[in-house]
Protein backbone atom coordinates (compact mmCIF):
# COMPACT_ATOMS: atom_id res chain seq x y z
CA UNK A 1 0.00 0.00 0.00
CA UNK A 2 2.74 2.63 0.52
CA UNK A 3 4.05 1.91 -2.66
CA UNK A 4 0.40 2.43 -4.18
CA UNK A 5 0.69 5.89 -2.30
CA UNK A 6 3.84 7.39 -3.19
CA UNK A 7 3.06 6.85 -6.88
CA UNK A 8 0.15 8.43 -6.34
CA UNK A 9 1.58 11.84 -4.66
CA UNK A 10 3.80 12.14 -7.69
CA UNK A 11 1.41 11.29 -10.06
CA UNK A 12 -0.49 14.38 -8.25
CA UNK A 13 2.64 16.41 -7.25
CA UNK A 14 2.54 20.00 -8.47
CA UNK A 15 6.08 21.83 -10.08
CA UNK A 16 6.61 25.63 -11.07
CA UNK A 17 7.86 26.83 -14.15
CA UNK A 18 8.43 30.63 -15.34
CA UNK A 19 8.60 32.15 -18.21
CA UNK A 20 12.28 30.34 -18.69
CA UNK A 21 12.01 27.31 -20.70
CA UNK A 22 12.88 24.46 -18.15
CA UNK A 23 12.79 20.67 -18.05
CA UNK A 24 10.19 19.54 -15.57
CA UNK A 25 9.52 15.56 -14.98
CA UNK A 26 7.01 16.20 -12.46
CA UNK A 27 4.35 14.50 -14.46
CA UNK A 28 1.58 17.63 -13.29
CA UNK A 29 2.42 20.64 -15.04
CA UNK A 30 1.40 23.50 -12.79
CA UNK A 31 2.46 27.10 -14.61
CA UNK A 32 2.73 30.07 -12.62
CA UNK A 33 3.56 33.22 -14.20
CA UNK A 34 5.30 35.65 -12.61
CA UNK A 35 8.04 36.28 -9.35
CA UNK A 36 6.08 33.91 -6.46
CA UNK A 37 7.06 33.30 -3.44
CA UNK A 38 4.58 30.34 -1.94
CA UNK A 39 1.27 28.53 -3.74
CA UNK A 40 -1.39 27.24 -1.52
CA UNK A 41 -3.93 24.48 -2.69
CA UNK A 42 -7.00 23.11 -1.56
CA UNK A 43 -8.47 20.02 -2.73
CA UNK A 44 -12.40 19.63 -1.69
CA UNK A 45 -14.59 17.17 -3.25
CA UNK A 46 -16.46 18.53 -6.45
CA UNK A 47 -20.09 18.80 -5.77
CA UNK A 48 -22.55 19.09 -8.84
CA UNK A 49 -26.23 21.33 -8.00
CA UNK A 50 -28.29 22.40 -10.12
CA UNK A 51 -26.01 22.13 -12.93
CA UNK A 52 -22.73 24.02 -11.11
CA UNK A 53 -20.25 22.34 -9.36
CA UNK A 54 -19.52 23.48 -5.98
CA UNK A 55 -17.15 23.15 -3.15
CA UNK A 56 -17.22 20.16 -0.89
CA UNK A 57 -15.47 18.72 1.76
CA UNK A 58 -12.12 18.56 2.45
CA UNK A 59 -9.29 16.15 0.79
CA UNK A 60 -6.18 17.18 1.14
CA UNK A 61 -4.12 20.64 1.11
CA UNK A 62 -0.89 21.50 -0.36
CA UNK A 63 1.80 24.27 -0.05
CA UNK A 64 4.66 25.53 -2.42
CA UNK A 65 7.64 27.17 -1.64
CA UNK A 66 9.51 28.65 -4.23
CA UNK A 67 13.75 29.90 -4.67
CA UNK A 68 14.72 33.01 -5.92
CA UNK A 69 15.10 31.46 -9.63
CA UNK A 70 11.76 30.41 -10.06
CA UNK A 71 11.72 26.95 -9.02
CA UNK A 72 9.85 24.95 -6.09
CA UNK A 73 12.34 23.98 -3.57
CA UNK A 74 9.90 23.02 -1.09
CA UNK A 75 6.27 20.82 -0.95
CA UNK A 76 4.58 19.77 1.62
CA UNK A 77 1.23 17.68 2.14
CA UNK A 78 -1.38 17.89 4.47
CA UNK A 79 -4.09 15.17 4.70
CA UNK A 80 -5.34 17.10 7.29
CA UNK A 81 -5.98 21.06 7.49
CA UNK A 82 -2.59 21.35 10.09
CA UNK A 83 -1.75 17.26 9.98
CA UNK A 84 1.88 17.53 7.95
CA UNK A 85 1.87 13.57 5.59
CA UNK A 86 4.87 14.25 4.01
CA UNK A 87 7.89 16.90 3.14
CA UNK A 88 9.51 17.27 -0.44
CA UNK A 89 12.95 18.76 -0.61
CA UNK A 90 13.61 19.37 -4.23
CA UNK A 91 17.19 19.98 -5.66
CA UNK A 92 18.45 21.02 -9.23
CA UNK A 93 21.50 21.62 -11.22
CA UNK A 94 22.46 24.86 -12.93
CA UNK A 95 20.20 24.40 -15.85
CA UNK A 96 17.71 24.35 -13.41
CA UNK A 97 16.39 20.59 -14.71
CA UNK A 98 15.26 18.81 -11.63
CA UNK A 99 17.56 16.37 -10.50
CA UNK A 100 16.56 14.65 -6.86
CA UNK A 101 13.96 15.14 -4.14
CA UNK A 102 14.45 14.13 -0.32
CA UNK A 103 11.24 12.58 1.16
CA UNK A 104 10.30 13.41 4.02
CA UNK A 105 7.12 12.38 6.82
CA UNK A 106 5.45 13.72 8.83
CA UNK A 107 7.12 13.36 11.83
CA UNK A 108 10.73 14.39 9.91
CA UNK A 109 12.21 11.16 9.23
CA UNK A 110 14.18 11.12 5.63
CA UNK A 111 12.03 8.36 4.22
CA UNK A 112 12.84 7.92 0.56
CA UNK A 113 15.56 9.80 -2.20
CA UNK A 114 14.30 10.43 -5.81
CA UNK A 115 17.04 10.75 -8.49
CA UNK A 116 16.04 12.19 -12.04
CA UNK A 117 18.56 11.50 -14.55
CA UNK A 118 18.24 12.67 -18.58
CA UNK A 119 18.41 11.59 -21.99
CA UNK A 120 18.29 15.00 -23.77
CA UNK A 121 18.74 13.57 -27.33
CA UNK A 122 15.66 11.56 -27.11
CA UNK A 123 13.99 13.95 -24.63
CA UNK A 124 13.57 11.21 -21.86
CA UNK A 125 13.65 11.23 -18.22
CA UNK A 126 14.23 8.73 -15.66
CA UNK A 127 12.78 8.81 -12.28
CA UNK A 128 13.66 6.08 -9.51
CA UNK A 129 12.25 6.29 -5.77
CA UNK A 130 14.76 4.09 -2.98
CA UNK A 131 13.51 3.94 0.59
CA UNK A 132 16.54 5.28 2.85
CA UNK A 133 15.23 1.74 4.93
CA UNK A 134 16.27 -1.15 2.97
CA UNK A 135 17.02 0.71 -0.75
CA UNK A 136 13.56 -0.80 -1.71
CA UNK A 137 12.30 0.52 -5.30
CA UNK A 138 9.36 2.83 -4.18
CA UNK A 139 8.26 3.83 -7.63
CA UNK A 140 10.14 3.98 -10.98
CA UNK A 141 9.03 5.59 -14.59
CA UNK A 142 10.42 7.13 -17.64
CA UNK A 143 9.23 9.98 -18.81
CA UNK A 144 9.00 10.94 -22.91
CA UNK A 145 9.09 14.49 -23.02
CA UNK A 146 7.78 17.03 -25.87
CA UNK A 147 9.75 19.92 -27.19
CA UNK A 148 9.03 22.82 -24.07
CA UNK A 149 10.05 20.10 -21.46
CA UNK A 150 7.05 18.62 -20.44
CA UNK A 151 5.55 15.34 -20.15
CA UNK A 152 3.71 13.61 -23.00
CA UNK A 153 3.88 10.20 -21.76
CA UNK A 154 4.92 8.19 -18.02
CA UNK A 155 5.29 4.61 -17.90
CA UNK A 156 5.59 2.93 -14.36
CA UNK A 157 7.62 -0.41 -13.67
CA UNK A 158 7.67 -2.58 -10.97
CA UNK A 159 10.91 -3.55 -9.29
CA UNK A 160 11.38 -6.18 -12.14
CA UNK A 161 11.11 -4.17 -14.81
CA UNK A 162 7.75 -4.98 -15.93
CA UNK A 163 5.05 -2.31 -17.34
CA UNK A 164 2.07 -1.26 -14.06
CA UNK A 165 0.72 1.60 -15.65
CA UNK A 166 0.97 4.37 -18.41
CA UNK A 167 0.03 7.61 -18.46
CA UNK A 168 -0.38 9.98 -21.05
CA UNK A 169 -0.86 14.45 -21.12
CA UNK A 170 -2.34 17.20 -22.77
CA UNK A 171 -1.59 20.80 -22.25
CA UNK A 172 -3.06 23.78 -23.17
CA UNK A 173 -1.76 26.83 -25.18
CA UNK A 174 -0.54 28.06 -21.57
CA UNK A 175 1.20 25.39 -20.53
CA UNK A 176 -1.84 24.10 -17.98
CA UNK A 177 -2.27 19.92 -18.30
CA UNK A 178 -6.17 19.58 -19.68
CA UNK A 179 -6.03 16.25 -19.82
CA UNK A 180 -4.60 12.83 -18.79
CA UNK A 181 -4.93 9.46 -19.27
CA UNK A 182 -4.23 6.18 -17.25
CA UNK A 183 -4.03 2.93 -18.13
CA UNK A 184 -3.87 0.31 -15.64
CA UNK A 185 -5.05 -3.52 -15.64
CA UNK A 186 -6.26 -3.50 -19.07
CA UNK A 187 -8.67 -0.49 -18.17
CA UNK A 188 -8.68 3.52 -19.27
CA UNK A 189 -8.99 6.02 -16.89
CA UNK A 190 -9.37 9.98 -18.38
CA UNK A 191 -9.06 12.99 -15.93
CA UNK A 192 -9.70 16.50 -17.67
CA UNK A 193 -9.14 19.97 -16.01
CA UNK A 194 -11.36 23.32 -16.32
CA UNK A 195 -9.89 26.92 -15.14
CA UNK A 196 -11.31 29.65 -14.00
CA UNK A 197 -10.92 32.87 -11.40
CA UNK A 198 -7.62 34.05 -13.64
CA UNK A 199 -5.72 36.89 -11.63
CA UNK A 200 -3.88 40.01 -12.77
CA UNK A 201 -1.07 37.52 -13.75
CA UNK A 202 -2.60 35.62 -15.57
CA UNK A 203 -2.61 32.43 -12.88
CA UNK A 204 -5.97 30.45 -12.01
CA UNK A 205 -7.09 30.52 -8.61
CA UNK A 206 -10.01 27.47 -9.42
CA UNK A 207 -9.52 24.34 -11.29
CA UNK A 208 -12.16 21.48 -11.42
CA UNK A 209 -10.87 18.05 -12.45
CA UNK A 210 -13.53 15.80 -14.04
CA UNK A 211 -13.36 11.58 -13.57
CA UNK A 212 -14.84 10.21 -17.08
CA UNK A 213 -16.44 13.32 -17.20
CA UNK A 214 -18.06 13.89 -13.80
CA UNK A 215 -16.66 16.40 -11.52
CA UNK A 216 -14.42 15.10 -8.62
CA UNK A 217 -11.94 17.57 -7.71
CA UNK A 218 -12.37 21.24 -7.16
CA UNK A 219 -8.67 22.84 -6.68
CA UNK A 220 -8.65 25.99 -5.22
CA UNK A 221 -5.30 27.95 -5.08
CA UNK A 222 -4.07 30.66 -3.92
CA UNK A 223 -0.59 32.57 -4.56
CA UNK A 224 1.55 34.83 -2.71
CA UNK A 225 3.95 37.01 -5.50
CA UNK A 226 7.58 38.47 -4.22
CA UNK A 227 6.54 41.79 -6.04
Amino acid sequence: MKKIFYIALFILSISACSEKKRIDPNPVENLVFGKVDTVSLLYVKAIQKFGKVEEGWFQYAKTFIYNNRGLVSEENLFLQYTQLRAKFIYKYDDDDKLISCDVYNGQGELESKITYTYDLVSNIVYQIQKSVINNFIMSNYTGYLNENGKLTEVIFYDNNGAELSRKKYRYDELGNQIESSIEFNNSVNISSSQYSDIDKRGNWLKQIIYENNEPEIMVIRSINYKD
